[in-house]
């Protein structure tokens, strides 16, 4: 699959996932990006992380809720 454009919201979204010491929900991700980029919506992180997991620069962990974990460090 080939990569989307940059943009300043998914390099933050990745940045949150790889810094968490835990494997963080769409809706972790949001809670803790929301003040920094007040703009941002849910359903944005949501499809980030999606694509990012697309292009394997994410896992997403199966579950009750979908989790994602850092898979290999990314340049954007």
């Amino acid at each position: 699959m080939e990569r989307r454009r940059y943009s300043q919201q998914r390099e933050r979204i990745y940045q949150a996932v790889m810094a968490s010491k835990e494997h963080p929900t769409a809706q972790m991700v949001y809670d803790g990006l929301r003040q920094e980029l007040p703009q941002l919506s849910l359903g944005t992180v949501y499809r980030n992380l999606h694509q990012l997991a697309q292009e394997g620069c994410l896992q997403e962990l199966e579950g009750p809720m979908a989790r994602f974990a850092a898979s290999q460090p990314y340049s954007l």
